[in-house]
């Protein structure tokens, strides 16, 4: 008999707690992903949350390294573009959309859009026109496909 059992399967321990099949009906959006919200957008994209929405108009700084867990080669970059790609690397499935404005009531955060959006795009693709035609406002940084 081993001493230590592991399976495959990654979810096998949440399974009975949160069903795989709830998870990725959802879409979730952090709002401002400092400290907790990376934290709970990467938390949330382990456990099989399929859609996630990151929002944040900061750029990670020296001092974010020590207190919220980004690394060297984040300084400089958007938040919401680091955690977006550490989801990512955490599992390529998750579907992440970034909007790096400031949040505001009178956005399309957090609701279901007819809009599709580019995710993990830290330059716009070629040809791509931001969304709404603006380069500046809420939504930009954000690009059509």
């Amino acid at each position: 008999m081993a001493l230590f059992e592991t399976s495959d399967d990654r979810f096998v321990r949440q399974r009975e707690l949160v069903p795989a099949e709830r998870l990725a009906e959802l879409t979730v959006t952090v709002i401002g992903v400092g400290a907790i919200g990376r934290q709970v957008a990467l938390q949330l994209a382990a456990i099989g949350v399929r859609k996630v929405q990151l929002v944040d108009f900061d750029r990670v700084d020296t001092t974010n390294i020590t207190t919220q867990g980004y690394l060297q080669s984040d300084v400089g970059v958007l938040k919401v573009h680091a955690t977006a790609e550490a989801i990512s690397r955490l599992d390529a499935v998750v579907d992440v959309v970034v909007f790096d404005a400031r949040y505001r009531a009178k956005q399309e955060v957090g609701r279901q859009s007819s809009a599709a959006w580019t995710p993990l795009r830290r330059e716009p693709p070629s040809g791509a026109q931001p969304e709404g035609g603006r380069s500046s406002g809420p939504m930009a940084g954000c690009w059509a496909k």
